[in-house]
């Protein structure tokens, strides 16, 4: 009886094992659809926080936790995360970011996030930044300055209109950031000395950039112009020192390429000139060497001091008009586009 009983045993438990296996078996083959693990944010006591001024939201104002990845909760206290910003340092007599000189790696800002303000300066280990769903995300100043590990940064699905002042300042990794089809305005050396930006692409809403935006990009190769960038105004060079410049590209629809010292250029660079351009001021640019225009339309009216441009090569289409009278005819060298 002893002996059956034992044999009983052993084979529940072989049976066991067996279903044991073939569970995790099973497991492992439909990883896929296993249902991910949730993010779980910090908890409150992570940070430091108080109120909007209308009650309504929760403005973090210093991150006093440990852990060098971050995901900021959309909710303390049953109220929405509406801001990340910093408090004044009344002994220094300055702003101190909420998250400034700290060593986290990685941040996750939610949804409800509406603005960073001075959040993240001097981040020096920060290199990946993530904003959840359709972010309210509008408002961006200071915030990434002198994050210098940041490599790239994916604005597309947030809702900002404005990047303002010096919000990048210093980033000197940063390779690649997409914009979103909101953005309107980049403010003063917003991207100065981001020195390992190759390309910026901005989206058509932009209208404004501010003094020296993207002075010191020394490895900016492309630069897309919107139609609507306004390039009017006598405030310091917004392109300066971008010295690897290979491509200026003003997209078709613009009517007037007038405005003062929008550009310096110190490379060969070529400038292409879409047939919608009908005026064109040549105070836009300061050239230093020799470039090439690459006019796609009839030769426009031609305004400013002509001694900024230096020595140009004028690239035009044969089929097109006014390029025999052209006021440029005695002075600079003209091909035609094959």
């Amino acid at each position: 009886m002893k002996k059956r009983i034992l044999a009983l045993l052993l084979s529940v438990l072989m049976l066991g094992s067996v279903t044991a296996c073939k569970d995790h078996s099973q497991k492992a083959e439909g990883t896929t659809e296993a249902p991910q693990e949730e993010l779980q944010p910090n908890p409150a006591t992570d940070f430091e926080y108080q109120l909007n001024p209308k009650q309504s939201g929760i403005i973090i104002t210093k991150y006093v936790g440990t852990s060098e990845h971050v995901i900021i909760p959309s909710e303390i206290e049953g109220l929405p995360v509406i801001s990340v910003h910093y408090v004044l340092d009344r002994q220094a007599q300055k702003n101190v970011g909420a998250f400034e000189g700290t060593n986290i790696q990685s941040v996750v800002i939610p949804e409800s996030v509406k603005s960073l303000d001075v959040a993240f300066v001097d981040c020096a280990q920060l290199r990946e930044v993530t904003f959840l769903g359709a972010s309210q995300l509008y408002d961006i100043s200071c915030t990434f300055m002198g994050c210098v590990s940041l490599e790239k940064i994916d604005l597309s699905n947030t809702a900002v209109k404005i990047i303002d002042n010096c919000s990048f300042e210093g980033c000197t990794n940063l390779k690649e950031i997409k914009f979103p089809n909101t953005l309107e305005t980049i403010g003063e050396r917003a991207f100065y000395e981001c020195s390992s930006l190759t390309e910026v692409d901005f989206p058509a809403s932009l209208t404004e950039i501010g003094r020296e935006a993207f002075g010191y990009c020394s490895s900016l190769k492309r630069i897309v112009i919107p139609p609507q960038l306004v390039l009017n105004g006598f405030d310091d060079i917004r392109f300066h020192h971008v010295d690897a410049l290979e491509e200026i590209v003003f997209e078709e629809g613009r009517e007037s390429i007038v405005g003062y010292a929008f550009f310096s250029i110190t490379s060969n660079a070529k400038i292409y000139i879409p047939s919608s351009v009908k005026q064109f001021g040549c105070e836009t640019f300061f050239i230093y060497e020799k470039v090439d225009f690459l006019f796609e339309g009839d030769c426009p009216e031609i305004s400013g001091s002509q001694e900024v441009l230096k020595n140009p090569t004028i690239h035009y289409d044969p089929n097109t008009k006014g390029w025999d009278t052209c006021v440029w005819r005695d002075q600079f060298a003209f091909e035609t586009i094959k």
